[in-house]
């Protein structure tokens, strides 16, 4: 099985919107409330769109840092205690943890990041 066109649209949609702008979340809203009986009667069925459903809901995390800061720690993304983890390059000192409406940590290392996102998400 392969993903459908719309569910591989939608996630990247949504990934501009956490990454560029927000103002592309009104589109897949509209997109996901559109579809939303299908995926919720059977999401076995979309399983790709319903981890868009998923990643909607519970929103990004990015994590925004200059980029050789998180070049370094490129391989440890996957490893983060939180599945829908993006980094974002920026001009700070340090490393900022955000969301898609604000941002709601500043640390200094990568392992305080960690500490950080486990606390959020309640891990």
């Amino acid at each position: 099985s392969y993903p459908s066109s719309l569910a591989v649209m939608l996630d990247s949609i949504y990934t501009i919107s956490s990454l560029v702008d927000t103002v592309y979340k009104k589109f897949v809203f509209q997109t996901l409330q559109l579809n939303s009986y299908d995926i919720m009667r059977q999401p076995i069925s979309k399983p790709k769109l319903a981890k868009v459903v998923m990643r909607y809901l519970s929103d990004d995390i990015i994590i925004k840092a200059k980029e050789d800061k998180l070049k370094y720690h490129l391989s440890d993304i996957q490893k983060l205690p939180y599945p829908f983890s993006y980094l974002r390059v920026d001009k700070n000192d340090g490393f900022m943890i955000c969301n898609s409406n604000s941002c709601f940590g500043h640390e200094k290392d990568f392992n305080s990041v960690k500490e950080v996102i486990k606390t959020r998400v309640n891990i």
